[in-house]
């Protein structure tokens, strides 16, 4: 995808949905409560969405970013960012001629170096971007104006809630699979030196799975992309389940041209597909509703962009030919578009059952041998955030208790599974890194860390469905009042080395 159709699809996104995709967008992180607050209240005054664009492009945080190179990665861009940083250093003459091909869309063209010499300063590069951006009208009068053709296209009163509905209007009973049911989950209470800060462990309703099979079904789209019944209403609980309110709507920006594809077509996608952790539990783990269901399966609309995810597909034996890409401009209708339901996993609920799909079918299938144990710290440094801060002193103290430092994203997924399978004991913060834990042997004993105000219970529910010895550790810091405030997701932990000595006491280190 060029730069223009990365900001096409930006533009049709509205309030703080827009505000987190321009910053996802363009500074490769997620804005904090007041970054967030600050550009709604902009827009809220009448700012244009071009000028939100506008005050993070030409910010210094860009500016810093942009300056380091990044070579393609298999060919793949995932934001603007990403593509702007493979040619913002290059010389004169390939900058302007990538900035008129990514944003203008002209692929051939004569540049006079001669109007272009004041581009040696980066910031003036930053400012010639913005400016053909502005040029591009079609950015400014096309979206988000009710009556302009091109504008998104609003369906509230066009939306079937579940697909149970779709499918007792239509009477099609024999295209909707209930399969079994999980029990709530009622874990062992997670273990910690301080009783007072409170982890959020009561009880967990598992999502009820099924499949369902629409003849004629479509789908559309990427990041918010909707599957509609064959006369074009969005059926909510198989769109994506964040952000209720845009699940109702089908963004028709460049209106993509349709494919028919024959035979059955699986839909595979999660919003967060690009985390190893989602990926897994939100989009592979499903796969275990297919194969119970006994469907055969022609194609499988599903993100397969990340080496990570190219891995996990090897690992399941599905190849190239019988996967389509998901992108801003897919536009599917399939002869039967078959759609497992989310796992739940995305609300950290996580059921049993996904758990022991993925070490069956990853690691198990694989007769893995297992290795001398180890005591493994899973370190962050390679992260921009939510890092430990004293990590340095963190590890010199573990080092004693015989645990060695591991940076997981260098690492193949196989090596990975390898890895965890042979740990008897593992210290991490808070982080995706932890879905190995589907791969660790009973009895393994884990330590999470967590920051102050993000405490999620999903790594505690992986391990008490695989048998594992859980124990937490809240880092130091000033604690709000609940533990899911979404504005310190990313907050750096700060570990109390005296705390750590106590939690490992208790885990009977």
């Amino acid at each position: 995808m060029s730069i223009l159709q990365h900001l096409m699809s930006l533009l049709q996104k509205d309030q703080q949905l827009f505000i987190r995709e321009v910053y996802r967008e363009l500074l490769n992180r997620v804005p904090n409560v007041m970054e967030l607050n600050q550009h709604s209240q902009l827009l809220s005054l009448g700012s244009s969405k071009l000028e939100i664009i506008k005050n993070v492009l030409m910010s210094n945080e860009a500016l810093t970013l942009y300056k380091v190179p990044l070579h393609t990665v298999n060919g793949v861009n995932r934001t603007i960012a990403d593509i702007i940083r493979t040619f913002f250093n290059k010389d004169i003459y390939t900058f302007v001629k990538n900035c008129y091909k990514e944003i203008m869309g002209l692929h051939q063209m004569a540049i006079d170096i001669q109007k272009h010499q004041f581009l040696t300063d980066g910031q003036q590069r930053i400012k010639f971007i913005m400016t053909l951006i502005e040029r591009k009208n079609l950015l400014r009068n096309n979206f988000s104006r009710p009556g302009v053709r091109g504008a998104s296209q609003r369906f509230y009163d066009r939306y079937y809630t579940t697909a149970w509905q779709w499918i007792n209007e239509t009477k099609l009973l024999d295209h909707f699979n209930s399969l079994k049911q999980e029990k709530m989950f009622q874990g062992n209470p997670p273990k910690t030196i301080d009783s007072s800060i409170v982890f959020d462990h009561g009880d967990k309703m598992v999502t009820q799975p099924f499949i369902t099979i629409i003849p004629g079904g479509k789908y559309i789209g990427a990041n918010h992309g909707v599957v509609l019944t064959p006369d074009g209403k969005i059926v909510k609980d198989l769109s994506h389940e964040m952000f209720d309110k845009y699940n109702m709507q089908y963004t028709g920006g460049y209106n993509p041209t349709t494919s028919y594809l024959p035979g059955n077509i699986v839909v595979l996608h999660s919003y967060f597909s690009y985390n190893y952790f989602h990926w897994l539990f939100d989009v592979v783990s499903r796969l275990d509703y297919i194969k119970t269901s006994n469907v055969s399966v022609d194609k499988y609309v599903i993100d397969s962009s990340n080496p990570f995810q190219e891995e996990v597909l090897h690992l399941l034996n599905i190849p190239e030919e019988k996967r389509i890409q998901i992108h801003d401009q897919l536009h599917v209708k399939a002869n039967n578009l078959i759609v497992p339901s989310y796992t739940g996993c995305i609300n950290s609920v996580i059921p049993r059952r996904s758990c022991y799909f993925l070490r069956e079918e990853l690691l198990l299938k694989r007769n893995i041998k297992s290795k001398k144990s180890s005591r493994i710290y899973i370190s962050r440094a390679d992260a921009k955030r939510r890092l430990v801060s004293n990590e340095e002193q963190v590890m010199e103290f573990l080092s004693s208790f015989g645990f060695t430092r591991v940076v997981l994203q260098p690492l193949s997924v196989s090596e990975k599974i390898d890895l965890f399978q042979s740990a008897e004991a593992i210290i991490a913060p808070h982080g995706a890194g932890l879905t190995n834990l589907v791969f660790c042997n009973p009895g393994t004993k884990v330590i999470e860390l967590f920051n102050a105000n993000w405490m999620l219970p999903c790594y505690w529910m992986i391990c008490e469905h695989m048998g594992l010895d859980y124990y937490y550790l809240v880092g130091k810091g000033e604690r709000l009042s609940g533990r899911f405030n979404l504005g310190n997701i990313f907050d750096d932990i700060f570990v109390d080395l005296n705390e750590l000595e106590l939690t490992l006491q208790l885990a009977s280190f």
